[in-house]
């Protein structure tokens, strides 16, 4: 396997939250000079701040489990920029069914299709699907059609099977898994794994480079 640049899961959105609350601590120093510090240590931590860790550590979960598709000969990528863009990748997957772009969610509960909506429990999870969608999109616009390009949504439910949405599925991360390895392994190996992973690293660089 091509050597590939490193990247932590959620690295990015750690780095991000981490940035946000050291930026509060400094102003609550600027504005109050005395007891500044003191308040920055008591203070609550900023909502967006809580937000992107909960997400890092999702991503970070999400992605240690996804390493272990590369015992199937699977290539694995996490936490990389969009270019041109704020946005970012959160983990690539590359296998025999071509490039996978796998997104963390912290939902659970029954997986229903409601018309134009895609829900998840009580939550409705159209906009992040819809997120999804639009980076297998870019993806697959920035190879230039090498290979498919598939998403998959990994919730936090211990076990449930992913269902299909066009190229897109939802299901617990241990489901997603084992569902790709088995469709790894069911199609002819691929010649270009490595190539396409190394591609990928080439274009969609670390995120916490440009954080």
């Amino acid at each position: 396997m091509v050597e590939m640049s490193e990247s932590e899961p959620g690295g990015s959105r750690l780095l991000q939250a981490q940035r946000i609350e050291e930026a509060r601590a400094a102003q609550l120093r600027e504005t109050v000079p005395v007891a500044g510090a003191a308040f920055a240590n008591v203070a609550p931590t900023p909502r967006r701040s809580r937000r992107l860790r909960k997400w890092a550590e999702e991503s970070r979960k999400v992605g240690a489990a996804l390493q272990m598709l590369e015992q199937n000969g699977m290539a694995v990528l996490h936490d990389r920029s969009i270019p041109g863009t704020d946005g970012n990748i959160e983990h690539f997957i590359v296998g025999n069914q071509g490039i996978i772009i796998v997104r963390a969610a912290p939902f659970k509960g029954r997986i229903r299709a409601k018309k134009t909506q895609v829900m998840v429990g009580g939550n409705n999870v159209t906009v992040v699907m819809n997120g999804l969608i639009a980076r297998v999109d870019t993806v697959r616009h920035m190879i230039g059609g090498a290979c498919e390009v598939h998403g998959a949504l990994c919730l936090m439910d211990h076990r449930s099977e992913p269902k299909l949405f066009g190229t897109t599925s939802i299901g617990s991360t241990q489901g997603t898994i084992e569902e790709l390895a088995r469709v790894h392994a069911s199609l002819p190996p691929r010649d270009d794994i490595s190539k396409l992973a190394n591609e990928l690293d080439t274009i969609f660089l670390p995120a916490t480079l440009l954080t």
